[in-house]
Parts: structure tokens; sequence; C-alpha cells
């Protein structure tokens, strides 16, 4: 007559097996155990830029808006970028060419501009809408 050891070992070898089984097969998406690729990062060539269209061409993120001179109120706006990626000319010596539009304020503009454009939800119990 088998022991209450031998029947509990048993039964634990079985939810060992067919248990461990099913979760082997389970993984995050169809290539698990894959790597993907990573993309080659090479450094740009001279005149080169990304999206690599013209800056005033209609594919350009937005409409240009004319130049900047010195005198412009916008001209005040611009912040140096001292970044050790990109080799400005600077042929003046001023240090203008460092100069770029400030992206965090330019993003945070265009957030807010999303916003006011969407149409609001009415709250629940609010009938009509308010802001349609």
């Amino acid at each position: 007559m088998p022991s209450l050891v031998m029947w509990a070992s048993a039964i634990l070898a079985m939810i060992f097996l067919f248990g461990g089984v099913p979760a082997s097969a389970c993984g995050p998406g169809k290539f698990f155990g894959s790597r993907r690729m990573q993309r080659k990062l090479t450094p740009l060539v001279y005149k080169e830029h990304i999206p690599n269209t013209e800056e005033f061409s209609l594919a350009a993120a937005e409409p240009p808006e004319g130049r900047l001179t010195r005198n412009d109120p916008k001209f005040k706006e611009l912040v140096p970028n001292y970044s050790k990626d990109i080799i400005f000319k600077d042929e003046e010596g001023t240090g203008s060419d460092r100069l770029m539009s400030n992206m965090e304020k330019i993003t945070m503009v265009k957030e807010e501009g999303k916003r006011k454009g969407a149409a609001k939800r009415p709250k629940s119990g609010q009938f009509p809408p308010s802001g349609l």
C-alpha cells in the first residue's frame, strides 16, 4: 500500500509537470526570446537635417514666420544651444548662430492650442452640453 508521502510527491510531480508546461508557452508578443535589431546611429552629413526637407517647403512642420532681425522682439526669446553634437559655423563671431527657439515653450503652446480646440465633453447629468 502506497504511503502518504508517496501520494503527496506524486501529486506534486503532476502539478509541476502539467502546471509548468502551459506557462512556458506564454511570452510578451510574437517574437518572444528574440531581440529587435536597433537602428544604427550615424552622424549627419554636412547640410543634412532631420527631417530631410527644406526649411521653407510645404512638407515642413509649420509655415515660416519670416526672418528674424536683432531688433525683432522674438529675437530676445531665443535661447543659446551649447550642444556638443552640433557644429556651429559662427562666421560673424557673435554667437548668434547658437540661438534657437525654446522647444519646451513651443510644445507647451501647441498642447495648449490642442486643448482649446478640442470639444469639451459634458459632465454626467449635464444636458444640454454647455460647451456646444
